[in-house]
């Protein structure tokens, strides 16, 4: 029988227990040393608390995780994210690779498309990869412009009322106080002048009355005589008064144009003027028979001669 040393024993033991301590800090990272995985590179422009041993899912499942992430300011501060998928899993061209939360309190996690082809990405493939913002990232975004316009707004609110302070001085409170007084008083009074009109309304109801009934009598005459008017057959009057009119017309022609007793005397000068000489002359004897009657009448009761 072979005897092992004591020495021999610590040092295996020793081994085995730091065998295990390395096996179980992978595994509390969630690496699996005794199971084959597949790597894959996606490049990120954030990361946004993506971690090493963050979970990789398709549809919900994990079927790896993060290995590293690797930080390069040099190419653009890009962040090169390697991905370890178990060796089970095979990843069809083209699969993306989509950063994501899995939660409210923004924990993230990667998430694969994959693609619908027969070929597949080979170990060590950089895969499409793109940063999905979760709902308080987007809700922020829509926050962000009302925050800045509430801001805006209150500012312009406190420059307000800072010019409403220096304008209302304490003469000009005192002035708009008088005015508000002032104001107060004159609603009295309307109120006041209300209140008689009411009353006088109240009291002198029956006549109010009164003259509303004669005015709808009036309207309805009113009424009355205008369908009167329309109903009247105005067109013959008016032809009628046309008819007259072209009548008159067509005289008046005559008498201008025509030589006629009427119209020699309109147009014969020599004619008017005779004219008016004997009616001058017949008018002097009208006086003079009036103050000399006895010149022209011989009456005599008994045939004896008048003297002259």
């Amino acid at each position: 029988m072979i005897k092992i040393s004591r020495i021999h024993k610590i040092g295996f033991v020793t081994t085995l227990a730091i065998a295990l301590l390395i096996w179980g800090f992978h595994f509390l990272k969630g690496n699996n040393l005794f199971s084959p995985e597949n790597y894959y590179v996606a490049v990120f422009e954030r990361v946004d608390g993506l971690s090493e041993s963050s979970p990789v899912v398709v549809n919900g499942y994990k079927i790896g995780q993060v290995k590293s992430i690797t930080f390069l300011p040099s190419q653009g501060s890009i962040f090169v994210v390697e991905i370890g998928v178990k060796d089970d899993y095979q990843l069809p061209s083209p699969a993306t690779a989509v950063l994501f939360s899995t939660d409210f309190m923004g924990t993230k996690a990667i998430k694969l498309l994959m693609g619908n082809s027969q070929n597949f990405h080979k170990t060590g493939d950089t895969i499409p990869a793109y940063f999905e913002p979760d709902m308080f990232a987007e809700l922020k975004a829509e926050i962000l412009p009302i925050k800045d316009s509430a801001l805006a707004v209150i500012s312009t609110a406190d420059s307000l009322l800072l010019a409403i302070n220096s304008v209302f001085s304490p003469e000009t409170t005192e002035n708009l106080r008088n005015a508000i007084s002032s104001l107060n008083s004159t609603l009295q009074n309307v109120e006041q002048l209300t209140a008689s009109l009411n009353s006088v309304i109240q009291k002198d109801d029956e006549k109010i009355q009164l003259m509303i009934e004669n005015f709808a009598n009036v309207s309805a005459s009113l009424k009355n005589i205008a369908d009167s008017l329309e109903n009247a057959n105005l067109t013959a009057l008016v032809n009628n008064a046309n008819n007259a009119v072209a009548q008159l017309e067509k005289t008046l022609r005559t008498i201008n144009e025509g030589d006629g007793t009427v119209t020699m005397l309109l147009n014969d000068k020599k004619l008017y003027n005779n004219l008016d000489s004997t009616a001058y002359h017949l008018s002097k004897l009208l006086e003079d028979l009036k103050a000399n009657p006895k010149r022209y009448v011989h009456f005599s009761l008994f045939g004896g001669k008048v003297e002259e």
